[in-house]
């Protein structure tokens, strides 16, 4: 079994909600409540949910975008959470990140050349312009921009949206990094380019020998490109484990309702009342007992008063649930 590369233990941030006039206080948000999981070497780990459930904010935790409020993050044993700012900065160069929407990611005002080469100029890993130069055409050839010399000094503007997202990750792994945080890299693209994009991912990880981290809320896309699928609500991670069974023997209400929605719509609308009630993510603040109690049509006394914890139910399959 290959190590374990990056691994967050007892994760947790929080945010300042809005004044409650009433209680004459801020509320505390917890974007991400006490999350704990590992993903190994050349192993492709998804994280699903709703909008709102903390799965970006997980991601941006994991590659140091965002300070974590309390708990820890290893990258290769390493506790990132406690190294200092230098050595954190040259630690960088091993974990990236492909945003979501590669209109916003990228300087419209810059060349792709630029946009592409400015990682080396951060880390000093450009003898010359000349040298740059061909760094940049190799990772625009990684991510299938062809001729590469046709693309250097474009504009982003006068790239389509799938040649701005291969641009994006060619920017990620221009440092050859061991790890990167996808965040929903097909959601902004147009459905002709999605299947492209995820393959060129997947290809990526076996020739470059990446580990990755991938942000979706398409539980579709997760069993296409996942080892292992974990689901993310209100902040905290209620079920993880092998994409198989995650898929075939989901055992949390929520992805039941998840899963229910891929395998059959019509059916799924039928028996909707017998998975899950109606209703959205509301704000994670901190409640007493589960925190999928108002959803749960399972609902018991002890789920109203028990926050579950993680509990093994299947080889490497952990659910969060008191029924």
């Amino acid at each position: 079994m290959a190590k374990t590369l990056i691994e967050a233990k007892n994760l947790e941030k929080t945010f300042v909600g809005n004044f409650n006039l009433f209680k004459r206080q801020r509320s505390i948000i917890y974007a991400v409540n006490n999350v704990s999981f590992s993903i190994r070497e050349g192993e492709i780990l998804g994280l699903i949910g709703e909008s709102g459930c903390g799965k970006t904010t997980t991601a941006r935790l994991m590659v140091r975008l965002l300070k974590e409020t309390s708990g820890s993050i290893y990258f290769a044993g390493e506790n990132l959470c406690k190294m200092s700012e230098n050595k954190l900065r040259a630690r960088r160069r091993d974990f990236q990140m492909v945003f979501q929407d590669p209109y916003e990611s990228i300087n419209p005002n810059k060349r792709i050349v630029d946009i592409i080469g400015e990682p080396l100029l951060i880390h000093n890993l450009a003898k010359s312009k000349n040298d740059l130069q061909e760094q940049v055409i190799t990772a625009l050839e990684n991510v299938d921009l062809t001729p590469a010399g046709d693309f250097l000094h474009r504009y982003p503007h006068q790239l389509s949206g799938g040649q701005r997202q291969r641009a994006a990750i060619a920017r990620s792994i221009i440092l050859e990094p061991r790890f990167i945080a996808a965040d929903e890299p097909t959601s902004m693209l147009d459905v002709s380019v999605r299947a492209g994009i995820l393959n060129l991912l997947l290809e990526m990880k076996e020739r470059l020998h990446l580990t990755m981290l991938y942000i979706t809320h398409d539980l579709s896309t997760a069993r296409y490109m996942c080892d292992r699928i974990g689901v993310m609500y209100k902040g905290r991670l209620v079920e993880i484990g092998p994409t198989s069974q995650i898929i075939t023997n989901p055992v949390h209400p929520y992805t039941k309702a998840l899963v229910s929605v891929v395998k059959d719509l019509a059916r799924f609308m039928q028996e909707r009342e017998n998975i899950i009630k109606d209703g959205q993510v509301n704000s994670n603040t901190l409640e007493e007992g589960c925190i999928f109690q108002e959803r749960c049509v399972h609902c018991c006394p002890r789920c109203q008063e028990e926050d579950p914890a993680l509990c093994q139910v299947g080889h490497e399959h952990f659910v969060a649930c008191c029924t």
